[in-house]
Formats: C-alpha cells, sequence, structure tokens
C-alpha cells in the first residue's frame, strides 16, 4: 500500500512508473484524530500490462 497527502480540493493523482504485470486500486478518504482510516471511495481494480503512468481522477474514480 502507498499513501498520499493532498489537499481537499484535489480532484486527480498522477501515479508514475508502475509496475507490469500489477493490479492497482485507489481509495480516497480520511485519517482520524486517532489514526484510523476512513474511506469514502474505492475505485475498480485496474491490471497494469506494461510500465505506465496513470492518473486516477477521484470525483468520477475512473481509471
Amino acid at each position: 500500500m502507498q499513501q498520499y497527502d493532498c489537499s481537499e480540493s484535489t480532484t486527480d493523482k498522477e501515479l508514475e512508473n508502475l509496475a507490469a504485470e500489477h493490479e492497482y486500486q485507489a481509495e480516497i478518504g480520511y485519517v482520524t484524530d486517532d489514526g484510523h482510516w476512513l474511506k469514502l471511495a474505492r475505485s475498480e481494480k485496474i491490471r497494469i500490462l506494461t510500465a505506465e503512468t496513470v492518473t486516477f481522477l477521484w470525483m468520477g474514480m475512473k481509471v
């Protein structure tokens, strides 16, 4: 798992150098004051066939 900090106004996040032959899934949410994860939304899984850059669009959770 990889965590990225972003502001509340962030609408997309570009991830570079994804490993080939792996599945990825994006999830957005908040870390609560007591350290727990509060999930707001989760994307469908995608499979990367070759090393590439992918942009996750949060608003529609499109990949």
